[in-house]
């Protein structure tokens, strides 16, 4: 494939650590807004993302311009997703570039339009993208060959180094879960994610149902381990909401920092409009405290109460990421 002198060659993953230099220059965009992560720890992150997707079936694309690297695109196919949906899916992992401005949009599309046709050869259905919202020419490359907007994440960060954590009513009795909780937790999670506004139920290809029992199951694995901790809030003994918190220690060995997060929360929906969400994100905070430097939450663009109550409670927005999907009929 070859367009205005690019040329689009498809590596082995364990090639990829020869483009280093590249990476470095490129820059990688999901932790690039963190000033204090170095040029070679972004690289580092990289390298190691694309070594934790090798049981996936990883495929690496790089193009190039007069031999030297200008972009690279990596995809791998989501297991998990694919046995929830009962289609075949896989993901983007990564999209860098920026090297040359001049040939960086064409030299993506190109790079878009290999790995998508890449996948449908694998008999893929449903591809997702996630980039950052200022990388324009990767959002313009991804419409351009078809990719349809699916949500726009937000995340925002409280900074344990520099505030404080603000004191907040506390209208629910709070506890960590325990193990003896779990037949609780499978029975209270049905509906807390009806009609949510995720990319899952936006997406028009995806079953909504489907979609509601994935962050459902997502809670309930969170509460057998596949989080740090839980979180419980109940209301007159009755559970009321569920959060899941997550410490990234494997991703923390190469930053110079301690960062955590919620992967997920849902409050029950008898109880929604008695600040249950804000006393569990509080009982979070101080939950962290001493444990990480930066908490992270991400939520929709679009979910304004939650945006509302996060800068209440002193987080600050850093940065935001549009996701894209792919829909291949048939199957």
């Amino acid at each position: 494939m070859n367009e205005r002198g690019i040329s689009i060659e498809k590596i082995a993953p364990d090639q990829v650590s020869r483009y280093r230099d590249f990476i470095i220059a490129a820059g990688y965009h999901k932790y690039s807004f963190l000033q204090e992560i170095s040029g070679p720890a972004l690289a580092d992150l990289f390298l190691g993302e694309i070594e934790a997707i090798g049981n996936s079936r990883p495929a690496v694309f790089i193009a190039k311009s007069q031999n030297d690297p200008i972009a690279l695109l990596s995809l791998h196919r989501l297991n998990w997703d694919t046995e929830h949906f009962g289609m075949p899916m896989a993901r983007i992992s990564h999209i860098l570039g920026g090297i040359d401005p001049e040939l960086d949009q064409a030299a993506k599309k190109l790079l878009i339009k290999a790995g998508t046709e890449e996948l449908k050869n694998a008999g893929i259905r449903h591809i997702a993208a996630r980039l950052a919202a200022d990388d324009i020419a990767s959002i313009y490359a991804l419409e351009m060959v078809g990719y349809y907007l699916a949500d726009t994440i937000v995340e925002y960060y409280f900074n344990f180094r520099t505030s404080k954590i603000p004191k907040t009513d506390q209208l629910c009795e709070l506890r960590l879960f325990q193990p003896s909780d779990l037949a609780l937790v499978e029975k209270s999670v049905s509906g807390i994610f009806k009609d949510y506004i995720g990319r899952f139920h936006n997406d028009p290809n995806l079953d909504k149902k489907k979609a509601d029992q994935l962050y459902e199951n997502w809670l309930i694995n969170s509460c057998k381990g596949l989080a740090d901790d839980c979180i419980l809030a109940f209301v007159e003994g009755d559970l009321a909401g569920i959060t899941a918190l997550k410490i990234h220690r494997e991703l923390n060995r190469a930053l110079p920092l301690k960062l955590g997060e919620v992967m997920l929360i849902g409050v029950v929906p008898g109880f929604r409009g008695k600040k249950v969400f804000t006393s569990m994100l509080g009982f979070a905070q101080n939950h962290f405290k001493g444990k990480i430097d930066l908490f992270r939450y991400a939520t929709q663009l679009n979910n304004f109460h939650v945006n509302g109550v996060l800068v209440k409670l002193g987080f600050f927005l850093k940065c935001a990421f549009h996701t894209y999907h792919y829909y291949i009929p048939g199957g």
